[in-house]
């Protein structure tokens, strides 16, 4: 479009960029709402579940190659 001479926008172009800016508020807020909500499923998920602590294992030795290198672990 083109530009009047005083240099204003024509109204169609300011109802576009204000329909524009509002369109992307109201993602940004549909979005933090969406990640707030998957946030609250994933908190409630864990709730209540008993915590079990696992035996200590027996410690691991190993005589290991990798690549023709020989190394040695200890666990």
């Amino acid at each position: 479009m083109f530009s009047q001479a005083t240099g204003a926008e024509p109204l169609t172009e300011r109802l576009v960029n204000i329909l524009n800016h509002l369109s992307l508020i109201k993602d940004s807020i549909q979005r933090h709402q969406a990640v707030t909500a998957a946030q609250m499923v994933s908190l409630k998920a864990y709730r209540g579940v008993p915590y079990t602590n696992l035996p200590v294992a027996e410690p691991v030795s190993a005589d290991l190659s990798y690549r023709g290198r020989a190394y040695h672990i200890d666990r």
